[in-house]
């Protein structure tokens, strides 16, 4: 069941990022960790 969450979180980031949601990079590592994801530089 935690897979899919975090399969969802992750999916959810991407689709944001795609949209140019996210003005700076800190806000994209904000929101991934936010649910968990520690992404890579």
């Amino acid at each position: 069941m935690e897979e899919v969450r975090f399969c969802r979180a992750v999916e959810k980031g991407k689709q944001a990022a795609e949209r140019s949601e996210f003005e700076i990079e800190e806000e994209i590592r904000a929101v991934f960790s936010r649910w968990g994801v520690d992404i890579a530089s």
